[in-house]
């Protein structure tokens, strides 16, 4: 018999046979079977973590492994105006959540956002509407300004 190729498509059980007729020259040789399971290999996958917006700190490290793993927590993460909520497969939020430290099944490489919610004080100063920081301050800036203005001119008339 000369060369073969075995193709194994997964794990499980795999059993090779080998029948060998004769011929003129040679006996029939005795059938040969060999039964072996075939596992998953051993591979690491790596979780990336990213800030998403985040104004402070930096994102855990990545990490790797596979099967059960932990999560990692939101570390040094910080973000004005925000509280860290957990981790979410997409930027935006509308992905699959997972929590801070959860359990997750590592089975492949992964990247995972982090998710923010607007503080209560950012809510309460935007009557529990979500507004960026940057204009309200601007907003609030132009309001003391014009205020000022006006009493110096009251002052002066």
């Amino acid at each position: 018999m000369s060369g073969f190729v075995v193709t194994i498509v997964g794990p499980g059980d795999c059993t090779i046979r080998n029948v060998q007729s004769g011929d003129d020259t040679f006996a029939p040789a005795p059938p040969v079977e060999y039964t072996f399971f075939v596992s998953t290999p051993d591979m690491d996958y790596t979780i990336f973590y990213v800030g998403n917006g985040h104004t402070g700190g930096t994102p855990p490290e990545n990490q790797t492994g596979n099967g059960d793993v932990t999560l990692s927590s939101s570390g040094s993460l910080v973000r004005t105006g925000y509280t860290f909520k957990g981790w979410n497969t997409e930027p935006d939020g509308s992905g699959t959540r997972y929590a801070e430290l959860g359990d997750y099944d590592l089975l492949g490489d992964i990247t995972l956002y982090a998710e923010w919610q607007p503080s209560s004080e950012q809510l309460a100063a935007t009557g529990g509407e979500e507004v960026p920081m940057l204009p309200l301050a601007l907003s609030l800036l132009a309001v003391g300004v014009v205020a000022r203005i006006q009493r110096r001119r009251a002052n002066t008339i």
